[in-house]
């Protein structure tokens, strides 16, 4: 019967080809229960191309996940952060409280200018009450000036 030849890699292979350090590598095998196919040259143990399969999915596999994540932010990365906000409200809030000013000038002259348009309205009203009373006054003269120049009245003038 032959026997196979199937690859054998050493930690050191293994833990390259995965991109991570030896002592990972060593400690994922011990955890999963790996028992090494062979020994090398200086004792080294060597693992069958099912161990190391398993072990590049698993690093792949971990490589996706942790990708995924956020990075965390760190406290002051996140004291930086909400003092900026602050700082960018505190902008705002100037600027709201200046057009506020502004606002509040222009409503003082519109004011000011309604109270003038209604006392000129008054004044306007009082000048032609008064020039209405002297038209009154006025006609009321000259039709009693035209009946005092007719010295005879309606039946004189009829009968003479």
């Amino acid at each position: 019967m032959a026997q196979s030849k199937t690859k054998t890699y050493s930690i050191t292979e293994m833990a390259n080809a995965c991109g991570v350090s030896v002592s990972s590598m060593r400690s994922q095998l011990l955890k999963r229960g790996f028992k090494p196919a062979k020994t090398g040259e200086n004792n080294s143990k060597l693992y069958n191309d099912k161990a190391f399969k398993t072990m590049r999915d698993y690093y792949r596999s971990k490589a996706k996940s942790s990708s995924n994540r956020q990075p965390q932010t760190t406290r002051s990365e996140l004291i930086e952060s909400k003092n900026a906000q602050i700082e960018q409200l505190q902008r705002e809030v100037e600027l709201l409280t200046a057009q506020l000013h502004t606002k509040d000038k222009q409503i003082d002259a519109m004011t000011a200018l309604a109270e003038s348009n209604a006392q000129l309205t008054a004044q306007a009203h009082t000048l032609d009450a008064s020039h209405r009373l002297e038209d009154s006054s006025t006609t009321s003269q000259n039709e009693s000036k035209t009946a005092s120049e007719e010295p005879h009245g309606l039946f004189w003038r009829i009968f003479h």
